[in-house]
């Protein structure tokens, strides 16, 4: 039996806006409401704004709360200190990645984690399970989460919300009032382009969404979202990223801070030590066949994610291979479904400013 997706405080809006919508992670959200090319290139040229409410929010609080991330995180804290949006990794013992997250500190004794919304329940569980000093964790359900993304977001934040707000440091994170409730806003992105996200209060979404449109954003789907992370060379968990792998087989070891002391290091050494098997790429194809994840690579390895560019004649994708595969120029063979691709391994990211 399935259970009926849940719908996001914004729902009543992507239906007004004609927006397809699908079941994703347990949520019905806006797939496209126009097409993805035309999403896909607001977002490289001017702003888009997605829902990303299904994210999910966790606070800790209290004088413990940095040693607990430092703990279960692979990262340092220093720059998530100091209201800095961190990109890290929760580990489990074996190394695995549980998830990938960004945290930063955004008060005195505050702290916010950014989980994806298929891990958000197993990781706040997990942070309960190594939490010997009972820093008060909670998961944040009362506010909606907007993501303003595009070289034109800047602009548009400060139209919309002072400009002030527009002019904050790259993935800082600073407490907000929106609405008369505090929340929260933060420079990153997920899309390869300056983005903020918003996180605002319930009953307040829905105003806000629409006049980030009104001031110019086109209001974008799960498609172009996909489309757009894999131009950038991002990773996804459940396709780059798994408890099967480890962060020396992504793109991102630089994450791991060996001085740490945190769950999953012992593992994370034994594996460097021994060497590294898998290690993750950019791929191009020759055509536009695009390589789903799955697809395999004769050579040796998988592809992970692909898709074709709005404006390219090359399918693109991300894939793990053999270390020794991992030269830019290599070239590989896909098979997809029942032809055989020629690809190399290319630079990423792929789209380039």
């Amino acid at each position: 039996m399935t259970s009926t997706p849940l719908v996001t405080p914004l729902y009543d809006t992507h239906v007004s806006y004609g927006a397809k919508m699908i079941d994703f992670s347990g949520y019905m959200l806006p797939v496209w409401y126009s097409s993805v090319r035309e999403e896909h290139s607001a977002v490289r040229t001017g702003s888009g704004v997605f829902d990303i409410s299904h994210m999910g929010v966790i606070r800790l609080s209290g004088a413990n709360a940095e040693t607990l991330l430092r703990h279960i995180t692979c990262s340092a804290t220093d720059k998530a200190r100091r209201g800095i949006m961190t990109y890290s990794m929760v580990l489990s013992p074996s190394g695995g990645i549980l998830d990938d997250i960004m945290m930063g500190q955004a008060s005195d004794n505050e702290w916010i984690v950014i989980a994806n919304a298929s891990n958000k329940v197993k990781i706040i569980d997990w942070i309960k399970q190594n939490n010997p000093d009972q820093v008060p964790v909670e998961l944040i359900t009362t506010h909606a989460m907007i993501a303003v993304q595009g070289p034109q977001s800047a602009k548009l934040v400060g139209q919309v919300l002072g400009e002030q707000w527009g002019e904050i440091p790259r993935f800082a994170i600073r407490p907000i009032d929106y609405a008369g409730t505090p929340g929260y806003i933060m420079r990153s992105g997920y899309t390869g382009e300056d983005g903020f996200e918003l996180i605002i209060p319930n009953t307040a979404a829905p105003t806000l969404f629409t006049a980030i449109v009104q001031n110019g954003a086109t209001p974008c789907g799960l498609a172009s979202r996909d489309s757009l992370r894999v131009e950038a060379g991002l990773p996804l968990y459940g396709h780059e990223l798994s408890d099967t792998l480890t962060p020396l087989n992504t793109r991102y070891a630089w994450v791991v801070d060996w001085k740490g002391d945190f769950i999953g290091k012992t593992a994370l050494a034994t594996q460097r030590d021994a060497g590294i098997p898998l290690v993750a790429v950019g791929i191009r194809c020759e055509n536009k066949q695009i390589p789903r994840q799955g697809a395999v690579i004769l050579e040796g390895g998988e592809v992970t994610s692909g898709t074709l560019p709005p404006d390219g004649d090359q399918a693109i994708g991300l894939a793990l291979v053999p270390s020794h595969l991992q030269k830019i120029g290599t070239p590989l063979s896909i098979q997809i479904r029942n032809n055989v691709v020629n690809a190399v391994v290319a630079a990423l990211p792929f789209h380039k400013k």
